[in-house]
């Protein structure tokens, strides 16, 4: 995803079966993410590279997941012994 992101944005009722990146994510609205299934994580809650958060400018509803909203790169590699490919 990533960006500067100026309107709200909705994220609900979905099953993501690969990593979704929030890589540098701004949000300066509303940022809703409910109900959804994370199947291999999400970085959301942590910022990949310098693993900070991404900056939330309003209240943000973040209700309901399942899966690993704050995904570290130096944990999983720990643990699992891999990365992320991207492509």
């Amino acid at each position: 995803m990533g960006g500067h992101n100026k309107k709200p944005v909705i994220i609900k009722n979905n099953v993501f079966v690969d990593f979704v990146n929030f890589d540098d994510c701004q949000f300066d609205e509303l940022l809703i993410v409910e109900n959804n299934i994370f199947c291999k994580a999400t970085n959301l809650l942590i910022d990949f590279h310098t693993n900070e958060s991404n900056t939330f400018a309003k209240t943000s509803r973040i209700n309901n997941n399942i899966g690993d909203l704050g995904y570290n790169k130096q944990y999983y590699n720990a643990i699992e012994g891999g990365d992320v490919k991207w492509k």
